[in-house]
């Protein structure tokens, strides 16, 4: 086992046994990588923070279900804050209403070096931008590469109503980097 593996561990056993050093140390090493997922799911960073917040509420309350022989730590809190944000999502979805009929499948063309020209913060804020349902929808599509039956079933939409949402988020979020680098390419040439 590698020292960095075995550390890990150490700090897990500590967090079970309620040791707030632990549970601070984990936290430390881990909250990058869960304000990452959160800030995609979210509509700014306060949003995101708290979101976070309660993934490691959720982390640190559960640790006792996790086993090592399960698997690497790094991935059961992957899971435990995905389901989390999820739920968070289809909480503070709430009512609100998304778009049910069905779409053509769209092509989604951005000027080759589109992204290119952009920051991961900038990508970053102009997925927080869209709507929570396309938001949503592309992210767990995208960067978790679920189904749209898999993501039908998470969120309790009908599967057309996903890849609507889905064709919509592309065409929002190509319309939003195209307009940004026009701006930055006029910016840039005065």
């Amino acid at each position: 086992m590698k020292l960095a593996e075995e550390k890990i561990l150490s700090i897990v056993k500590g967090c079970k046994r309620g040791q707030g050093s632990s549970q601070r140390e984990l936290f430390r090493l881990y909250a990058p990588k869960v304000m990452s997922m959160c800030r995609r799911y979210s509509s700014n960073n306060e949003m995101a923070k708290d979101v976070m917040q309660e993934c490691f509420i959720q982390v640190f309350s559960s640790i006792d279900q996790y086993c090592e022989a399960s698997g690497i730590f790094e991935g059961w809190l992957h899971t435990v804050s995905q389901r989390t944000i999820w739920r968070v999502v289809k909480r503070d979805w709430g009512e609100k209403t998304i778009y049910s009929e069905q779409t053509e499948n769209t092509t989604f063309t951005v000027e080759p070096d589109a992204f290119a020209k952009l920051s991961n913060d900038e990508i970053i804020g102009e997925i927080q931008k869209l709507p929570i349902g396309y938001k949503t929808v592309l992210n767990m599509y995208v960067f978790e590469s679920l189904s749209h039956k898999e993501i039908a079933e998470i969120l309790g939409i009908e599967e057309n109503s996903s890849r609507s949402q889905l064709a919509r988020a592309r065409q929002l979020l190509k319309r939003k980097i195209e307009a940004k680098n026009k701006t930055s390419y006029v910016k840039n040439t005065l």
